[in-house]
């Protein structure tokens, strides 16, 4: 039979096991938020644990971040045409987003379902968030990018024999 101090010794092993994993749960989450931290610059903690929430990493942060919007025009008409899709992956390969990554994974995904469009809301103001921490130069530039971009993807469905580029009223919208 066991006597008191077995129960005892017991006891105390597995609260230390559950504590232990506890911190390392806690130090995980710490690494990441720091991981996040670095991924998108000057960030307030609140930008940082609002990406965390919902579910960036470090590299979708680095890799999709910018390409979210892109992406958001591309399904305004409710589908991604084959060329808003190729305009899109080409855009994703100059940014060495290449096949085998997980974050070109992830952009196939939202290529073929659609993200939840709380989805695009929350991450477009996270996006205008970290602009605004920009100084005002470096602000305009990556708008104008960001813009330059997404008119790129609407007008690649609308593209009719390469003479004739076409932004349907619902992608107009999309890019405000």
């Amino acid at each position: 039979m066991l006597d008191k101090d077995t129960f005892k010794q017991r006891e105390f092993w597995l609260e230390e096991k559950y504590f232990h994993a506890r911190d390392q749960e806690l130090l995980e989450k710490i690494r990441r938020r720091q991981e996040l931290k670095e991924a998108v610059g000057q960030a307030n903690d609140e930008i940082i644990i609002h990406l965390e929430e919902m579910g960036w990493t470090r590299e979708s942060v680095r890799d999709l971040l910018p390409l979210t919007p892109l992406v958001q025009v591309a399904w305004a008409e409710g589908y991604v045409s084959e060329k808003e899709r190729k305009a899109i992956l080409s855009l994703a390969e100059e940014r060495g987003i290449t096949e085998g990554k997980p974050s070109y994974a992830q952009l196939l995904a939202w290529l073929e379902e659609r993200p939840s469009e709380e989805f695009f809301i929350q991450t477009l103001k996270i996006i205008g968030a970290l602009l605004h921490l920009l100084p005002e130069k470096d602000r305009q530039v990556s708008r104008q990018d960001i813009l330059k971009y997404c008119r790129r993807i609407a007008e690649a469905s609308g593209d009719i024999l390469g003479l004739w580029h076409h932004t349907t009223r619902r992608e107009k919208e999309t890019l405000g």
